[in-house]
């Protein structure tokens, strides 16, 4: 049987950015797609299998495998992709930051080729990608394969522009916007009481020194702790082998001297987990789309970044990113993170006007992904 729509370049599921992704596409797409999956035991863990008909995406398993891929010496990718690669549809990479990653990069690229060449469609859904990679010819290339790019923010939307990738591009926010909140029971710490929600990626030690920033988190509670009235949540987003925050927020937790005041919320569902950042006063993050999720509920926020899709996204909401958005290295600086909390809670009430005028106008652009897809399909 004939695969109409697939969803490929997902890595499951224990990225709750990931899971959010599938869930808004799939919902925009009004029909069951088959979802291609790095990881499908994840996915039927959090419910994706209700909409989706999940199937394995397997992944060169040897560092040869994927040097040879890498290099080109390998024609066939069935053996290192599966089924996926006998897809004659329209496929929808759902990775949306792939191509800002070496690795993941070469591997796309690749698999796009063979796709092609078989006759699939192929879309590339909510990208961010950093504009100095636009100068490779390869990856221009590849671009200009696609029979629609949604870029989710104005910066990599202008600067495939500016590459000459203009044809099939269009600006549209990232689904994750769309995502619908699921009630679930807050902790304790909710109630009656103003809570900050606090989420640090184990990323992020990649691009500053682990213990600056480990410190500058640590200001920020003691200020909390020492000048308001406010409880800590400290949320994980993403709980993947070697990549879940989780183990960077128990470092926090540990440094939290009133226990009585913090809690960590447990790992589950995307949906859920917007509810408890719909119910915080004020949120700080480092991962993507758990800013988005503050963002959509329209709870002040100050994103962490490491990418451009951080920026991008602030920039088309707030028109800067000044304020809204701390590159990781400069953590460095112990002050950073707390005196960005300081200016937001001096222009809550500014910044959730804004929010409450804008969102309503992103949630419609984020729409038009399901007219953009109707003209591929």
């Amino acid at each position: 049987m004939r695969e109409k729509i697939v969803l490929y370049m997902h890595g499951g599921s224990g990225n709750h950015g990931c899971e959010a992704i599938v869930r808004t596409v799939a919902s925009v797409i009004k029909e069951k797609p088959v979802l291609y999956s790095a990881a499908p035991e994840e996915d039927v863990k959090y419910g994706l299998s209700n909409f989706c008909d999940v199937k394995e995406q397997k992944k060169p398993s040897t560092l040869r495998t994927r040097l040879k891929i890498k290099l080109g010496c390998i024609d066939d990718l069935e053996t290192a992709y599966g089924n996926l690669m006998k897809c004659k549809g329209t496929a929808l990479s759902i990775g949306g930051d792939v191509y800002c990653y070496e690795i993941d990069r070469e591997h796309i690229i690749r698999v796009n080729e063979k796709l092609r060449n078989n006759g699939c469609k192929t879309a590339l859904i909510g990208c961010s990608i950093n504009p100095e990679l636009l100068s490779r010819k390869t990856l221009v290339k590849d671009l200009k394969g696609y029979e629609l790019i949604t870029a989710r923010e104005s910066v990599t939307y202008n600067a495939l522009i500016n590459a000459g990738i203009d044809k099939n591009v269009k600006l549209i926010p990232d689904s994750a916007f769309l995502l619908k909140a699921e009630k679930t029971l807050l902790p304790d710490i909710f109630d009656g009481k103003d809570v900050v929600g606090i989420n640090l990626s184990p990323l992020l030690f990649d691009f500053a020194d682990k213990e600056s920033i480990l410190v500058a988190y640590g200001e920020l509670i003691n200020f909390i702790y020492e000048n308001t009235d406010f409880s800590v949540a400290l949320i994980p987003h993403v709980v993947k082998q070697n990549n879940d925050d989780r183990d960077a927020l128990a470092l926090l937790y540990d440094m939290c001297d009133d226990k009585n005041r913090v809690v960590t919320i447990e790992d589950m569902s995307v949906g859920k987990l917007k509810f408890i950042i719909s119910k915080c006063r004020f949120f700080i993050g480092a991962r993507t789309h758990a800013i988005i999720s503050a963002y959509s509920s329209r709870v002040p926020a100050v994103a962490l970044g490491y990418s451009v899709k951080a920026k991008g996204i602030a920039c088309d909401l707030f028109g800067t990113d000044k304020g809204y958005v701390i590159d990781a290295r400069a953590l460095e600086n112990k002050e950073e993170l707390k005196n960005a909390f300081v200016t937001l809670t001096e222009n809550e009430e500014k910044i959730r006007d804004m929010l409450n005028d804008k969102i309503p106008f992103i949630e419609r652009e984020a729409m038009r992904l399901s007219d953009a897809l109707k003209e591929i399909v």
